[in-house]
């Protein structure tokens, strides 16, 4: 669990970057293997919560709160 929101949308940047970095290494494999194979041994979340994740504006959000 994050401490607040920045260290959370932190983790959420890096695990998007692992799955970024997977997916130009290794075109067209599923979601499914990039989850099983170095997320989850990594992160320790759910699919559902790695799809959640996935979903996230993570670096959108951290330069919004870098400018309040």
């Amino acid at each position: 669990m994050a401490y607040n929101r920045r260290n959370f949308l932190k983790r959420v940047l890096s695990m998007q970057m692992l799955v970024l970095r997977v997916q130009r290494e290794h075109p067209g494999i599923p979601y499914t293997v990039i989850y099983r194979d170095y997320v989850c041994p990594q992160f320790g979340i759910s699919y559902a919560t790695f799809n959640n994740w996935l979903g996230i504006p993570a670096r959108r959000e951290i330069e919004k709160l870098d400018n309040e």
